[in-house]
């Protein structure tokens, strides 16, 4: 039994030395992460300031916050949101949300959805490219998204992973006008 409990403090020890070396490792790695990324936001800071690139911008690879920055003050002059990333397509989410009685607002929203359309790439579960539907009940009762196919869109709702069709496939905009009237964000 001596042997046994002399064998246990001998493994304990070494045990809490490499323990020692993996928290000095990560300490470590997280410094140099911080250099990384703070010379890879001066890149990005650079790139940016050349001209606006969809592309890139809606890419979540290599992310920093001088890009999201950045992605976020251009789709907010475009009057959309992003928040998160899609896995499947290495995009950020766009969202969309309309206004009941804001025509103004709304224009300035679906042209700048139309903008940006080209460079968000389809999901390959749903063979279509995704925008999330901010809504006036926040998902409470379910999540919103618009599903674009060509010049065809549709609105699918998720309930507990569940998905069910709000509208079939039609013309974007009147899937857009569908959104205004039943799914708006504010009234103005």
């Amino acid at each position: 039994m001596k042997d046994l409990n002399k064998a246990l403090v001998l493994e304990k020890e070494k045990l809490d030395s490499l323990r020692e070396s993996y928290h000095k490792l990560g300490d470590k790695i997280t410094r140099q992460h911080k250099k990384w990324e703070m010379i890879l936001g001066r890149i990005h800071a650079k790139k940016l300031a050349s001209k606006l690139d969809w592309k890139f911008l809606l890419s979540a690879e290599h992310d920093t916050s001088v890009k999201h920055s950045a992605r976020h003050a251009a789709l907010q002059k475009l009057g959309l949101m992003s928040s998160g990333y899609v896995k499947e397509t290495n995009q950020a989410v766009i969202k969309i949300g309309l206004y009941k009685n804001n025509k103004k607002k709304n224009k300035i929203t679906i042209n700048g959805l139309k903008k940006i359309l080209p460079y968000i790439r389809p999901r390959k579960t749903e063979k279509a490219k995704v925008i999330s539907i901010f809504e006036q009940h926040l998902s409470i009762t379910g999540s919103y998204y618009l599903e674009i196919k060509g010049i065809k869109a549709r609105i699918v709702k998720y309930v507990y992973g569940r998905k069910s069709i709000i509208l079939k496939w039609t013309k974007l905009d009147t899937a857009l006008e569908y959104i205004k009237n039943n799914l708006w964000y504010e009234e103005n």
